[in-house]
């Protein structure tokens, strides 16, 4: 089986898988839902049949690139774009835990899981909780500076809860050693690697609250301070006399907003914008994401109707 990532002179991306004379391609960043096939070996066979010297004929990459495209213009559901770029993987069907980035079927894969199903309990609660606090403190961003003990208590769930997920994709990507205490320093990896800062939220249902992008400014080596939502947090939950102005409305919705992106994250957008079996509630809408390049995304193996990964590897 050969695998490949494949890109073109429209900017589309997608994997083409060859076995047994047979190939397979599935679009990545184009609005289809297919896998598509045929007969790779016959266009090449033609090829060599009409070199002027069979006996030394070789396949080129351009050749290949050639074969690639006038197999995805075949199946009229795609441009004629042509592919212009291949890079050749070795190890499809593998994903690295907690990271997404819009694969095809790996978020039906992932979120198949205990641990997933806490962690969308947990998100839930904590917007039911925000939801509550709606009721009495009009959502709009004249009120951004409230405060009070409620928003305090909220504030310190959710801000556990955004712990909790960066350990995760930390630990289980095997970046730091399970060990009692993390600070923010051990989670900025997860900054570049899941491009947190690329992500914008809005609330649809409450328009007048604008955008939020908590994680825009995370930066090093201020780890904590450039996350003013989480240094209010930290503040709090060790001084509730002296800080408790801090825990804002602002910097609650942020708080909770960041949960949202990093469920997104580690489990791709379908968590929430698939509107059939694997639908789960959140009151925010992801207005900006991260746009992945061919060199960046997992590849799946091909079958006649789904995408299948097998195993999981390490992010270096």
């Amino acid at each position: 089986m050969e695998n490949y990532i494949y890109e073109t002179s429209g900017g589309h991306i997608g994997y083409f898988q060859i076995e047994d004379g047979k190939c397979r391609f599935f679009p990545y960043n184009y609005p289809a839902n297919y896998i598509d096939g045929g007969d790779w070996k016959t266009y090449f066979n033609l090829l060599k049949a009409a070199s002027p010297d069979p006996d030394s004929f070789v396949i080129s990459q351009d050749m290949i690139h050639e074969a690639m495209t006038r197999h995805i213009s075949q199946s009229g559901r795609i441009s004629t774009h042509k592919v212009i770029k291949t890079l050749r993987v070795d190890d499809a069907g593998s994903y690295y835990p907690r990271i997404n980035r819009g694969e095809p079927g790996l978020s039906a894969h992932q979120i198949n899981s205990n641990e997933r199903a806490d962690e969308i309990r947990s998100f839930d609660n904590i917007i039911e909780s925000l939801l509550d606090i709606f009721r009495t403190i009009e959502p709009e961003s004249g009120n951004f500076l409230a405060y009070g003990n409620r928003l305090r208590e909220l504030l310190i769930v959710s801000c556990t809860e955004v712990e909790y997920l960066l350990q995760r994709s930390v630990v289980e990507n095997g970046r730091r050693p399970q060990k009692k205490n993390y600070s923010t320093a051990d989670y900025f990896w997860c900054l570049s690697i899941q491009r947190l800062n690329e992500y914008s939220v809005e609330l649809p249902a409450y328009p007048t609250l604008g955008k939020f992008s908590p994680f825009k400014n995370w930066s090093a080596p201020n780890y904590t301070q450039s996350l003013p939502w989480y240094d209010a947090y930290n503040k709090v939950k060790h001084d509730r006399g002296g800080t408790k102005h801090l825990a804002t409305f602002e910097s609650l919705i942020n708080s909770i907003a960041a949960i949202h992106i990093l469920l997104e994250a580690q489990y791709g957008k379908e968590i929430f914008e698939y509107r059939f079996q694997y639908t789960f509630r959140t009151i925010f809408y992801s207005s900006a994401r991260p746009i992945w390049k061919a060199d960046e995304i997992c590849t799946p193996i091909l079958h006649s109707d789904l995408k299948e990964w097998k195993k999981i590897k390490m992010e270096s």
